[in-house]
């Protein structure tokens, strides 16, 4: 007779294998779950912000950026509690909340994502995992997915712990249509696969210490509201 177990990780796993980190959004609720997720504003001076669920079938979470003369921007990060709506945001490793859980050598964060944007008014959008949660692309310990206005496609960047990048283009030209992304750390290398199609990898000026999640879009100085829609967004360790 088989034994009875409490769980089902016990029915597959030894009692001896600790269960890594792991999460899934589908952002299907009415309003953002913020046990999960806080919001930040950068530079920010109107109320035009926001982080609401989008008013359309399967539009998951609508990120809506400022609309005043300066480079707006939002994000939403499961490294930061509650909702932060001062002018300057910095977080550093002495005054995080303390939600950096995924490993920078083992772990996979995979998000659906569009940016409602034209390329050439975005200061950037994105997403991944990243040390310093922020809206400006600014990050420390950064391995992600991220649109610029100085590029025409997707760009796979990687950031050490003191900011120092490399930035690989891929093929996904920046159109306004959903992509799927899955970005995956490895112990000395990082990959980032589009649309099921392995588009980057890296293996210099990669992050050591824990990470958390950041999904966000940034206007460029003067263009406007600018709005991404995350519809998925799923991250464990290895």
């Amino acid at each position: 007779m088989p034994q009875i177990k409490d769980s089902l990780y016990e029915q597959l796993n030894p009692l001896t294998t600790v269960a890594g980190q792991h999460f899934v959004e589908d952002f299907s609720g009415d309003t953002l779950d913020t046990f999960r997720w806080g919001v930040g504003y950068q530079n920010g001076s109107d109320n035009d912000f926001g982080a609401t669920m989008a008013d359309s079938v399967d539009g998951g979470v609508l990120l809506t950026t400022g609309s005043d003369s300066g480079g707006r921007g939002i994000y939403i990060s499961t490294g930061v509690t509650g909702t932060n709506a001062s002018p300057s945001i910095t977080y550093t490793f002495s005054n995080y909340p303390p939600f950096r859980v995924f490993e920078p050598t083992g772990s996979t964060i995979i998000f659906t994502m569009k940016v409602n944007k034209a390329w050439a008014d975005l200061s950037n959008a994105g997403g991944g995992f990243t040390q310093q949660p922020s809206a400006d692309g600014a990050w420390n310990g950064f391995v992600g997915a991220v649109l610029k206005s100085t590029n025409t496609y997707w760009r796979f960047n990687t950031t050490n712990d003191s900011g120092s990048g490399t930035t690989v283009t891929t093929g996904v030209s920046n159109d306004t249509n959903y992509h799927n992304f899955k970005i995956d750390q490895l112990a000395s290398s990082g990959a980032m696969t589009i649309d099921g199609v392995l588009e980057a990898t890296n293996t210099g000026t990669l992050p050591t210490a824990k990470q958390t999640v950041v999904l966000e879009i940034m206007s460029a100085t003067g263009t406007g509201v600018g709005t991404a829609n995350v519809k998925y967004c799923e991250a464990w360790n290895h």
